[in-house]
């Protein structure tokens, strides 16, 4: 879509995030998975995986820490 932040257009960003959303809420639909506990959950779970105590400062990778 672009190579730069500066060679981003506004209006395609929008369609191309409306679209990933539409297709994100009709897999969840078609599975009944309810939207705010699927985040709630995975955000616990990146928590758990990305220590920020740990990780702040550094670019090693989530196992190597």
């Amino acid at each position: 879509m672009w190579e730069t932040f500066e060679q981003a257009k506004p209006d395609k960003i929008w369609e191309e995030l409306a679209d990933m959303l539409l297709y994100a809420f009709q897999l969840a639909d078609k599975y009944s998975w309810d939207i705010a506990e699927l985040i709630r959950e995975k955000l616990a779970r990146n928590a758990e995986k990305y220590l920020a105590d740990k990780a702040k400062g550094t670019a090693a990778k989530y196992n190597k820490i």
